[in-house]
């Protein structure tokens, strides 16, 4: 058997301790290596600041998960569909054709006299082959005249003149009486026109 001395067994266990350091090394290198892109990546991306952050939370209360807003933020429901509706009284003719009477209708706040007008005019709806295709609502707040432009259907087989004195009555005196009445509206008078043109009976 064969002896080293011990400073010969000594160089040998450096040697190795040095052998294996540096396949350690090249362990480490391929670490940082392996790591260089994903930092790139990284640092490619679009950078998030805390206010953008605060934003976007505040975006998306605002707006729900789906990019609408929250139901409680929006009205819903008969609630909301009548806030602004207020009452307010019309007049008709009775079915005897003698005289007005009141009834009471709900209309937009901000629409008030455009719609109750629009009521009256429906009430004459069942004026046999009489077909109005629209009106139009024109007040003058200076002098306080009210100007009601009506619209004959292309379709109606009647025209204005063919209407009876109760037919008459019932449209045009309806819609008068509605206007002067409602002391809110501060009406003086109410004429009609067809299409712009003095209305001739």
């Amino acid at each position: 058997m064969l002896r080293f001395p011990k400073s010969f067994l000594g160089i040998v266990l450096a040697a190795s301790v040095i052998a294996a350091g540096c396949d350690n090394s090249g362990s480490v290198a391929d670490l940082d290596s392996a790591s260089t892109p994903t930092q790139t990546e990284t640092e490619a991306s679009t950078p998030t600041t805390e206010g953008d952050t605060a934003a976007d939370a505040e975006a998306d209360v605002d707006k729900g998960t789906d990019g609408k807003a929250p139901a409680s933020a929006q009205p819903s429901g008969p609630e909301a569909a009548t806030d602004d509706l207020i009452e307010v009284p019309i007049y008709v003719m009775d079915e005897q054709c003698n005289d007005f009477v009141q009834e009471t209708v709900r209309v937009h706040e901000d629409k008030a006299m455009d719609e109750a007008v629009g009521k009256v005019i429906a009430s004459t709806a069942e004026f046999n082959a009489f077909d109005l295709a629209g009106y139009r609502v024109n007040l003058d707040e200076s002098t306080g005249m009210v100007v009601i432009d009506l619209r004959l259907s292309e379709e109606s087989q009647r025209q204005f003149v063919s209407l009876s004195s109760c037919e008459q009555r019932a449209l045009f005196g309806s819609v008068e009486e509605t206007l002067l009445k409602n002391s809110s509206w501060d009406v003086k008078a109410v004429e009609f026109t067809a299409r712009g043109e003095e209305l001739v009976l």
